[in-house]
């Protein structure tokens, strides 16, 4: 007999509720069943109740030590919080103390934005799934994980209908020559679902395996500060270098709230400052 997995079914209740109670998009459930599936097959834990600060800090260090940075660490601790505070609350008594979890410290030297041009010059040094992959991105200001989940049924033409972050429905479009090299991946491929089909041709690739092979051709030309959220910047910056107004933006990026969208407007031009200010008075 197959013995039971406390830990599998603890961590489907939770994702169950963040689907059901708190509406969480399926792009934000994928993320958090990554981290979990992670842990699982790292540290072998068979029931939250075993879970101890020796044992996450152990597998934090393991996973820094293979290359995964702050933010990527402070993504997978944000998600063990939040699972172990539900199933406290559900009365499952947990030894972990999450008050000495701490949070790494994150760069803040990243670059908010590119230029059209350095994203082309990316593109076009990727190979071609890379090339296609930061193209779709920059011409529809996609997030990461909703590139990942990106299915052929949802793109007609140039047209592209999706479920965004919050469950919002996106319209957005792609160029004529974007269409073009979809045409010809979707043809080389043989794509019948997923536009980016997992290992072993069953769900999406890996959120983290999309993010280190659009990383690897801006590595390739010298841009080594990237990480893929700047291409939605970036695609924000080109609309309003281009005279679109604060209104037109906020329609087309798919925010659920304007805020969110001046946040975006602002970062971009006090980045655009320092650039100037840099060129100015630091002439290397």
């Amino acid at each position: 007999m197959k013995k039971r997995n406390n830990y599998l079914e603890q961590v489907e209740e939770y994702l169950d509720w963040c689907s059901s109670t708190r509406g969480m998009s399926p792009v934000t459930i994928m993320e958090k069943r990554w981290t979990f599936n992670r842990f699982y097959y790292d540290t072998g834990i068979k029931d939250l109740r075993n879970l101890t600060n020796a044992l996450l800090s152990s597998w934090l260090k393991e996973r820094a030590e293979h290359g995964a940075g702050p933010v990527s660490l402070n993504r997978s601790i944000s998600n063990v919080r939040c699972i172990v505070a539900y199933h406290r609350e559900m009365g499952l008594i947990i030894p972990i103390k999450l008050s000495l979890v701490k949070r790494m410290k994150e760069p803040a030297n990243k670059q908010v934005f590119y230029t059209r041009k350095q994203i082309m010059a990316a593109a076009r040094a990727g190979d071609q799934t890379a090339e296609l992959m930061i193209r779709i991105a920059f011409d529809t200001g996609m997030r990461a994980g909703e590139l990942t989940k990106l299915r052929l049924s949802e793109i007609h033409g140039q047209q592209l209908n999706f479920i965004a972050k919050g469950r919002i429905k996106r319209e957005t479009y792609i160029s004529r020559e974007t269409a073009r090299l979809l045409e010809n991946y979707v043809d080389d491929y043989h794509i019948t679902d997923y536009l980016w089909p997992g290992r072993f041709g069953e769900g999406p690739m890996a959120y983290n395996t999309i993010r280190r092979k659009i990383e690897e051709p801006f590595h390739r030309i010298g841009l080594l500060d990237f990480h893929p959220h700047a291409i939605r910047h970036s695609y924000v910056a080109d609309l309003e270098e281009r005279g679109a107004s604060v209104d037109e933006i906020f329609a087309l990026i798919g925010h659920s709230n304007i805020k969110s969208t001046q946040i975006y407007l602002h970062r971009i031009r006090q980045s655009k400052v320092l650039v100037e200010l840099h060129k100015k008075y630091r002439k290397w």
